[in-house]
């Protein structure tokens, strides 16, 4: 009887190649000794960069690494990967690790500053272990990295700047330190040295800000009633909005085009969209046979979205 082989398995099986039979003196039938070899798998599961055009064309991979954000001009792209910070040219030149100098159990989520002079990222670095992330802000060349979480357990984490530079949104359990394994998730807002942070948001659980281009609202993921939509507030906490309000699809990470009229997000079947807000008007822009697609971010001229993949590739 064959055994057969199952692609993109995991880390490889054990085929039975042979079995034999060992026959003591007296012709007694000895056990089954099987001998078994390794084999890798000829697929490995790789979480790449990719930008497309703002239509879902001319899709092309740009590095390894997840979670990309453009820069003012368009020409750089900072992103995580290995657990730390890193940018690269959008044609693929001058990858440069931002924050491996740090003793850091992970970095990530970056999001460069207005005017193109800092970069705000989430860290785990508490020197007394624990795991809660907290906010930094660097200089974009990866120098003056200084931690902007004040208080003692924050689980600060997905950091947006507003439009003017004077804050930063992000989601935060601060307010529930003893909750850490229930995972209650509010968004905040806080001048960009740390001071004067505001919860915003108080319906279930709130991820992924995004400030609107004028400044006067910010996006994100409401999840209520096993159902996650994409809601908007203005950013005094009043008028929260549901955009989305789809039973048959879950919506994720909202990222607003500079003109403010469209907002693309990842849907619960891993493939990414954008919404026209005025009419809800929605078109697919990837399909999830490529891979599992997430984490949209706009190119600053609106034409073209930076986007994280995830997919099985052979390498035999």
């Amino acid at each position: 009887m064959g055994l057969g082989l199952h692609p993109g398995n995991g880390r490889g099986i054990a085929r039975l190649i042979s079995m034999a039979v060992a026959l003591l003196p007296f012709g007694c039938l000895s056990e089954w000794r099987p001998f078994y070899r390794d084999e890798p798998d000829p697929y490995e599961t790789r979480t790449e960069v990719w930008i497309m055009d703002c239509d879902g064309s001319n899709q092309r991979v740009l590095t390894a690494g997840s979670h990309p954000d453009w820069n003012p001009d368009g020409k750089r792209i900072a992103f995580q990967d290995q657990k730390r910070v890193w940018a690269i040219d959008i044609d693929g030149q001058n990858r440069i690790d931002l924050t491996g100098n740090h003793l850091s159990a992970e970095d990530g989520e970056p999001d460069w500053s207005p005017d193109g002079s800092r970069i705000a990222f989430s860290a785990q670095r508490d020197p007394h272990g624990s795991v809660r992330k907290r906010i930094f802000v660097m200089n974009a060349d990866g120098s003056d990295q200084r931690d902007v979480s004040p208080v003692p357990l924050p689980a600060d984490f997905y950091p947006d700047w507003s439009p003017d530079g004077a804050r930063i949104a992000f989601v935060s359990g601060r307010e529930h330190p003893s909750d850490e394994s229930v995972g209650i998730r509010k968004i905040f807002i806080m001048h960009a040295d740390g001071s004067n942070a505001e919860r915003l948001t108080y319906g279930g659980q709130e991820y992924s800000p995004a400030w609107s281009p004028d400044g006067s609202r910010i996006a994100f993921r409401a999840w209520t009633a096993s159902q996650s939509d994409i809601h908007t507030i203005h950013v005094d906490g009043a008028h929260e909005e549901n955009l989305t309000q789809t039973p048959d699809l879950s919506e994720y990470e909202p990222g607003w085009s500079p003109d403010g009229g469209r907002i693309a997000f990842r849907g619960g079947d891993a493939n990414i969209y954008v919404m026209l807000i005025e009419t809800g008007h929605t078109v697919r822009l990837t399909t999830a046979s490529q891979g599992s697609d997430r984490e949209p971010a706009w190119s600053p001229a609106g034409t073209e979205i930076a986007f994280t993949r995830m997919r099985q590739v052979r390498v035999d």
